[in-house]
């Protein structure tokens, strides 16, 4: 007879507390394992793993508890919790980029005590997903990331930070931690996922406290940014068991929004003669979009002469440096905001030669596919036509 072992993956560590203001003394704690409601029995359906486990510490710092599943259970799961310092500073909230011109990310909100936030190396620590970090600082001209600076009508200061993700990874923490020298604040972990559905569940109330209604006036765009964040999960196979619209299932949005098919007939679509871009020793080929916070998009040409070199191309008045995809000469224009895809125009100067071209190119040659990428790219054709009507609606 053969037996399966439950999986003790989806269970819960409870920790009795998660997080301590370091003071130099000892700090412990203590925790139950629960699987669907039911507390599981210590040695008996779980066994603490020792030695990836750290239940009393007295340092700053991240600790983890691990447990493995024994008996009709299998697998391992753990939890963290950790001793910070006291810096002053406190999370007044946090959000998701809505804006277009921010991309897709989480923003965090902070107060922050003067003579921390003065201090030149005071920073945001931020842990993205991909594995990347970046440092965001309050108060240090030199730094490449800074974070916004804003005073309430109540005369509050608030520090904004933004810290953006690729649509594939809307459902992935993004954790962060405030540090000035020696000293580390508390870590704060938060989703796009996450808050897109809390903003969809409390939208009402959220503008009732502000006497506004931006956050009604969100939800679709929200709805739609969801969907492209499950669609690229899917499309690139990543965390696939935890996509970013399943919180969808349990929210009526039938009023307010509804998945529009790619119509191709309504697109642009860039047509060019053999001969267009010949005195550049170049022949148009194609496009493609990359999906990072903001997306990319990429026109492909195939050279002409391997004699002769290739024109200056630009965008916005800078150099684009070619770059070589299986043969092809692309040129790359990065951080195309959300609504200017379906609407918008891309002009590159060739020479002294000024060219248009349309993102919806892409959009009509997916839609002809049937395959995965016409799947996703439906989704972010719909998320692009809610971002553009969010900002023409709220008058941004």
């Amino acid at each position: 007879q053969t037996y399966y072992l439950k999986d003790i993956t989806s269970a819960v560590v409870d920790l009795n507390e998660s997080a301590f203001v370091y003071d130099g003394s000892e700090k412990s704690v203590s925790y139950d394992v629960n699987l669907n409601g039911t507390q599981l029995r210590k040695d008996h359906d779980w066994i603490e793993v020792e030695e990836s486990t750290t239940a009393s510490a007295a340092d700053v710092g991240r600790y983890t508890v691990t447990v493995r599943g024994m008996g009709q259970y299998g697998g391992k799961i753990s939890a963290t919790w950790e001793i910070y310092n006291d810096i002053s500073e406190n999370l007044a909230g946090h959000s998701i980029s809505l804006l277009p011109d921010n991309g897709i990310g989480v923003i965090f909100y902070m107060t922050i005590g003067e003579t921390i936030a003065q201090n030149s190396d005071t920073h945001l620590h931020v842990n993205l997903p991909n594995g990347q970090q970046k440092d965001i600082y309050t108060n240090n001209g030199q730094a490449e990331e800074q974070a916004a600076k804003i005073v309430s009508q109540a005369g509050n200061v608030y520090y904004i930070f933004t810290c953006p993700v690729s649509a594939k990874e809307m459902a992935d923490n993004i954790t962060a931690q405030l540090i000035c020298e020696d000293q580390q604040g508390k870590t704060y972990s938060y989703s796009v996922k996450e808050y897109g559905e809390y903003l969809l569940k409390n939208a009402v109330a959220m503008d009732s406290q502000r006497g506004t209604n931006d956050y009604t006036d969100a939800k679709p765009l929200v709805v739609a940014m969801l969907k492209y964040g499950a669609q690229a999960q899917n499309y690139f196979n990543y965390n696939t068991e935890n996509p970013a619209d399943a919180g969808l299932e349990n929210i009526d949005y039938s009023d307010y929004y509804t998945d529009q098919p790619v119509d191709a007939s309504t697109l642009t679509s860039d047509k060019f003669d053999n001969d267009a871009f010949s005195a550049y020793n170049l022949k148009y080929y194609g496009s493609s979009l990359r999906l990072k916070s903001k997306t990319s998009y990429i026109v492909y040409f195939d050279k002409l002469s391997s004699d002769q070199g290739l024109p200056t191309v630009k965008y916005d008045g800078q150099i684009l440096s070619p770059i070589s995809n299986n043969g092809h000469v692309g040129y790359e224009i990065k951080n195309i905001n959300a609504g200017d895809l379906t609407k918008g125009e891309i002009k590159l100067t060739f020479g002294e030669e000024e060219k248009v071209f349309h993102p919806t190119s892409y959009f009509v040659i997916a839609s002809k596919k049937n395959t995965a990428i016409t799947t996703l790219t439906a989704a972010l054709y719909n998320y692009d036509i809610q971002a553009y009507d969010y900002v023409h609606r709220s008058g941004i």
